[in-house]
Parts: structure tokens; sequence; C-alpha cells
């Protein structure tokens, strides 16, 4: 049946299928148990297949006698490209630098092995366990992590251009300085992840899986779901139409001729971002900070921004006929040549900005 099962998930695929190992006879738990303590493999060494099993076979008895007999398998540095480790029994692994390309590793049982600067790039980890893994600097370009657990997995300044991980776990993993670039993110799990801040351009897949993750979390509360920070991100020219950005981080974000029509950006933290060229028409944006932000010629007819905080931004040739600014705060931001035609400006501050050819402005204004 297992067979069967990956035929279907890889179809075409040259290599053969290997069979789930045997139960380890009494002999080669004798045999694993004279070893005795494990050392480290020397880096860049090769394991011949004999020899990996034995460091497999030992492991198994290791976990499974409470670590009386047998002994932990440390691979660290060990050549292993292409491997055969389908699922493999591998918690607690030492894989620290391990050359892991295009490994084989579906359905293996990594919890908290140490995979730090391991080379998984290629490899097919479909629906493995890495719940707790350390992947710190790992390198997993293009590697497939469908159905993925990564539970709790440690992920800063993995390298994760490319790679699918549609349908993986996510939850309270760490992606700090990890690179997002291009990776699919469709149906995962990302309550209390963090450090997703994508500063190339995300794919859209990416995209809608942060905002997803931003609605749960608004809606429990903080109790799922994760806050949506894209700080620094390059979103340019990406739909965004009635988005749920929330209170979302996105400073210094690139949002330039984005279609943000109808979004909700209430108390968005959008310091120094380019909205350049954006339509935001009808955008929510009561309360956001949008300090020192670029909305050169960017279209913001009927928008909310009501005690929003614009201190210092370009509004040069924007178009607010019909917004709510009530209460907004302008001061030293360039209005020149913006049109407020229709919009409500009671009570908004505008101390030391630019007004030169601005439209629609009385000389109440400010």
């Amino acid at each position: 049946m297992i067979r069967r099962i990956l035929n279907r998930l890889f179809p075409g695929s040259k290599q053969s299928i290997p069979a789930a190992p045997p139960a380890p006879e009494q002999a080669a738990f004798q045999q694993a148990s004279a070893r005795g303590p494990s050392l480290p493999m020397a880096q860049g060494a090769a394991f011949s297949d004999a020899a990996l099993q034995e460091t497999l076979a030992a492991h198994t008895l290791w976990l499974e006698s409470g670590g009386k007999n047998g002994a932990p398998a440390d691979l660290s540095g060990a050549a292993l490209r292409s491997a055969h480790l389908f699922m493999a029994r591998l918690q607690n692994t030492r894989l620290r630098g391990a050359d892991l390309r295009s490994g084989q590793l579906q359905w293996a049982d990594l919890r908290g092995a140490d995979l730090s600067g391991a080379n998984l790039a290629g490899a097919d980890l479909f629906q493995s366990n890495l719940a707790g893994a350390n992947l710190k600097d790992a390198n997993l370009e293009n590697a497939a992590l469908m159905s993925a657990d990564l539970q709790g997995a440690n992920l800063a300044g993995a390298d994760l251009r490319g790679a699918d991980l549609r349908g993986t776990d996510l939850r309270r993993a760490d992606f700090q300085g990890a690179d997002l670039t291009d990776c699919l993110l469709d149906d995962t799990i990302l309550d209390g992840a963090t450090g997703m801040a994508m500063r190339e351009a995300p794919s859209a897949e990416a995209v809608r899986a942060t905002i997803a993750a931003n609605r749960r979390w608004l809606e429990s509360g903080a109790e799922e779901g994760a806050r949506a920070d894209l700080t620094g991100a390059n979103l340019e020219g990406m739909a965004l139409e009635g988005a749920q950005l929330r209170r979302a981080l996105l400073m210094g974000a690139r949002l330039r001729e984005a279609g943000l029509e109808g979004a909700i950006l209430q108390g968005a933290e959008a310091a120094r971002a380019d909205f350049s060229g954006a339509n935001l028409k009808g955008a929510m944006m009561l309360g956001g900070d949008f300090e020192n932000a670029n909305f050169e010629g960017a279209l913001l007819e009927g928008a909310t921004l009501r005690a929003a905080k614009l201190k210092g931004a370009n509004l040069e040739g924007a178009r607010l006929c019909g917004a709510d600014l009530r209460g907004a705060h302008l001061e030293e931001a360039n209005l020149k040549g913006a049109d407020f035609t229709g919009a409500d400006t009671a009570r908004a501050h505008f101390a030391g900005a630019d007004t030169a050819g601005a439209k629609g402005l009385t000389p109440e204004s400010g």
C-alpha cells in the first residue's frame, strides 16, 4: 500500500522506493550495544549503506531502551547526498552540517534533531516530523516539505527559497532572518510563528497565508494565528484588495502600485512604507502609523484616515477626494498637488506641511 501511495505522490520517479527497514535482530542489537558511544563523522565523510544501517540500528536500540543500550547517531558533517531515509527513526540525531541534498526523507521522524547548517536542498521531506528540530542556517532551497510537522522548529537564518511548505504545521516555528522567497505556503498553520518578515518578493501564497494567520490572530485575541509581519517585504503590484491587515507590521514595505482597495489597515505600523501609485480607495486606515511613508500619486478616495499618523509623509499628487482625515497628523507632510476635494479635515494637523497646489483644503485646515 505504501508503494502505491508513493507512486501516486511521486509519479515518474526513476529511483526505487525503499522498503521500511525490518526490525533489528537480536544479533544486530548486541553488535550495536558493543560499539559504545558514537563519534561524530569527519566533515564530508561518506557513509556506506552498511555503515549507515548499522548506525541507524544502534540509534533505534538507543531510543527503544531509553538510552541504556545502543548509541545515539551522530552524523554531523556526513555525506548523505540522495540517501534513502524513508520512514527513518532519527529522533534527536545530530546531523549538523550534513550533506542531505536530494535526500529521500519521506515520513522520517526527525523530532528534536540537530540539522543546523545542514544542506537539504531538493530533499523530499513529505510528511516528515521535524517538531522541535534545529534547522538554524540550514539550506532548504527547493525542498519538499508538504504536510510536514515543524511545530516549534528553529528555522532562523534558513534558506527556504522555492521550498514547498503547503499544508505544513509551522506553529511556534522561528523564522528570524529566514529567506522565504518564492516558497509555497498554501494551507499552512502559522499560529505563533515568529520572524516571517519577507524582505524579498514573497509568493502570493505566502502573503495569503500571512494574512489568514493575521485574521485568526485578531479574531482569537492573539491566542491563535500570528500577527502579520511584512516588514520590508516587496509587495510591489500585488493584488491585496480587501486584505485584513489590521495591526500588521509593514515598516519599510514596498507596496508600489499595489491593489489595496477596501483593505483593512487600521492600526497598521507602516512607517517609511512605499505606497506610491497604489490603489487605496475606500481603505480603512484608522489610527495607522504611516509616518514618512510615500503615497505619491496614490488613490485614496473615500479612505478612512481618521487620527492616522502621516507626519513627514509624501502625498504629492495623491487623490484624497472624500477621504476622512479628521484628527489626522499631517505635520511636515508633502501635500503638493494633492486633491482633498470633499475630504473631511476637521481637527487635522497641517503644521509645516507643504500645501502648494493642493486642492480642496479650506482656510480652516490645520
